[in-house]
């Protein structure tokens, strides 16, 4: 099975998609030929390297995130399980394992919310149920910026 990673090389300056190395220059002609070519017919803003199928949009913000932060790390072979692929959305590379925890968090809050409730302190389970939507947000907000 090809690897499907998406990387950056700093040091280079090149993207590895799985085996394929590609430059900045070279993605940058890939998505305006996408974007000529789809003017045409109508097609989906789709760019495919070797064993990497991504969209205009995933490179865009690809690029931007790059330029930003420096570093860019994505896989999304068949059973990784730190994160559902999106082509629209870049992954939050190494705050998603934070992120995640402040969802356990936010579950646990609820439980300890519905708890309270059952036992007559509507007034601390509705703060602490606040707590919670606040501690999702929060991890949503990592999970859909990459930044803590």
């Amino acid at each position: 099975m090809a690897s499907k990673l998406i990387s950056y090389d700093g040091d280079r300056d090149t993207f590895l998609f799985g085996a394929q190395e590609v430059t900045d220059k070279q993605i940058r002609h890939s998505i305006a030929d996408t974007l000529r070519k789809r003017s045409w017919s109508g097609g989906a803003e789709v760019v495919d390297f070797l064993y990497v199928r991504v969209t205009v949009q995933y490179l865009l913000q690809m690029l931007d995130f790059v330029d930003d932060n420096g570093w860019f790390w994505d896989s999304f072979d068949l059973g990784t399980s730190d994160h559902d692929f999106d082509w629209n959305r870049i992954t939050p590379g190494e705050h998603w394992g934070y992120a995640q925890d402040l969802k356990t968090q936010g579950r646990d809050d609820l439980s300890a919310a519905d708890w309270l409730h059952d036992e007559g302190n509507v007034v601390l389970a509705r703060k602490t149920r606040r707590l919670a939507n606040e501690t999702f947000n929060y991890a949503d907000r990592i999970l859909k910026t990459g930044q803590k």
